[in-house]
């Protein structure tokens, strides 16, 4: 039970962060990372918060690795209801910096430091949920699956998926700037390196599936 209990709170610590660093990227203000822009265009076209997209997109994409047979974890679902719910919540809170009207070379450095901070964030909050192995969110799924599928390294893959995210949220305005492109281009590698560093390798996850989680759950609470 002690087990599982710790394994709970990885989770939850995974994606209250990972929610938290998306707010810190918005409030960076040099322009949104790749999910982020598609999430803010899809907000703008209609008219709903940047989360509350975020939370659609998550559930269109869990709908496509479900027809690709995808193992479905618990984790799933919550990456997908907290994490957007965690940055709209951050974002209305006022805990952050501000930084949505200082344009000043002056603001620059702790504008990159918020943007960067952000990546740095996202990925080990990453290593903290996946490594739970309760399964993946939509999106980390989705890398995952073809990290398996291809030759290329999930560096790469991350790459080439924010990429098409990223050019479909500006053809929908979505909000872009430098930290776009900073994001595009580190995202992927400081993502490499915090797995590398955790020696947390993808390919070796065995997700389990809601039913397999709830019988070991069930199995836990008989022995107590």
């Amino acid at each position: 039970m002690k087990k599982l209990l710790l394994k709970t709170l990885k989770l939850a610590a995974g994606l209250i962060i990972m929610g938290f660093s998306l707010a810190m990227s918005v409030h960076s203000n040099l322009g949104l990372s790749p999910w982020e822009v598609l999430n803010d265009g899809i907000s703008r076209h209609m008219g709903v918060q940047i989360g509350t997209a975020g939370i659609m997109v998550g559930f269109l994409i869990l709908a496509f690795e479900i027809a690709f047979k995808e193992k479905v974890g618990l984790a799933t679902f919550l990456n997908i209801l907290v994490v957007g719910s965690v940055c709209n919540l951050v974002l209305s809170s006022g805990i952050l910096p501000d930084y949505f009207d200082c344009q000043g070379l002056e603001h620059l450095i702790p504008r990159l430091a918020l943007c960067i901070g952000s990546m740095i964030l996202v990925s080990f909050s990453m290593y903290l949920y996946m490594d739970v192995q309760w399964g993946a969110g939509p999106r980390d799924t989705l890398m995952v699956m073809l990290t398996r599928k291809t030759p290329l390294k999930v560096g790469a893959v991350r790459f080439s998926v924010e990429g098409i995210a990223f050019i479909a949220g500006f053809l929908m305005g979505g909000k872009i700037g430098l930290g776009s492109v900073v994001l595009v281009a580190l995202g992927g590698p400081i993502m490499g390196v915090m797995f590398k560093l955790l020696r947390f390798d993808v390919t070796l996850l065995k997700n389990e599936s809601i039913p397999e989680t709830i019988k070991v759950w069930r199995a836990a609470m008989s022995r107590h």
